[in-house]
Order: structure tokens, then sequence, then C-alpha cells
């Protein structure tokens, strides 16, 4: 006589077993699908300018890819380095739809902040907290009140780059 599992021996019907084994398949597809990239887990951003540890002047142009899941924004924001945890948020970028690349332009504080090192964020966000950043920017230019914010919650780890403002030009 054949012994049988214990695991078998608590699925002791065919019927019971056959739906075991769907199971065990459906689960099986679901996983080579997103071991695959049948399904995009996280979204993929870096950036390709400037070079961290680079100089600045009063404005840095950033360029960069990002390859997003459906109902995800893209923003870059700044802070001077030693204004943790707070963030000026700059503008909403916009990745090419076909290759994913993007390019924006950040403000990196006034005269008085030459010599300082400036961190450059690229964050994703969802709809909620792409509506806060859109809120406080089209405030901001609207009033000219700059204060910095904490940022919303992201959906991605934020891309940094430190660069040093070395002019106001």
């Amino acid at each position: 006589m054949m012994k049988m599992s214990p695991f078998v021996k608590a699925f002791p019907t065919a019927h019971f077993r056959a739906r075991l084994v769907v199971l065990a398949s459906t689960c099986s597809i679901i996983f080579s699908l997103v071991a695959a990239g049948g399904a995009q887990s996280a979204s993929t951003v870096t950036i390709q300018a400037p070079a961290d540890g680079s100089s600045a002047g009063a404005e840095v142009s950033i360029k960069g890819n990002a390859r997003l899941k459906a109902g995800e924004f893209l923003w870059l924001v700044a802070r001077r380095s030693d204004f943790e945890p707070v963030w000026w948020p700059q503008r909403a970028l916009t990745p090419n739809a076909s290759t994913g690349d993007f390019a924006g332009t950040a403000t990196l504080g006034t005269a008085r902040d030459i010599g300082y090192q400036f961190d450059l964020a690229v964050i994703t966000v969802d709809a909620a907290g792409n509506q806060q950043l859109t809120d406080y920017r089209t405030n901001a230019l609207t009033t000219n009140d700059y204060k910095p914010i904490r940022l919303p919650a992201t959906t991605s780890p934020p891309r940094i780059v430190r660069v040093k403002k070395t002019s106001d030009r």
C-alpha cells in the first residue's frame, strides 16, 4: 500500500486535489508574469544630469528618465541641504511617452546661498500628492509666497543629487 503524505491527507478527495492544482498553477503564472516584467511592480526614475557634486548657479537644469506606474506623477523639488526636512516644489515633470526622458529647471535660493549645497530630488507621487504640490506651486506663483513645505508621501524612493551653488547667475 502506498503511503500518503500529510498534505494529501488534508485534501482527501480528488475534487479538492484538483482545485489545489489549479490554484498552484494560477499562482505560478502570476509569479512568472511579475518576475518577467509582465506587471510593473515599481516606478523607475534616474537622474542623468546634473552630476552629484557638480557646481550650479541660480538655476540648474535637470535631465533624466522615468517609467511611471499608472496614476503616478513626477515632480522636481529642491532644498538647501541644511534645510532638511522641508523642500520647495519646483515643477511637475512630464516624461516623454515613448522614451521616458524628462527635463526641467530648479531655482537655487538667492545670492546669500552661494557656497551652500542644495539637494535636487525627483519624486513620484499619487494623485493626492500631485494635487497638493500643484496647489502649493499655484499659490506660490500667484502670491509670491515661497515657504518650504514637507513633501507628501512618495510612491517610490526619491532620487537625489547634491550640487553646490557657486554663483547667482
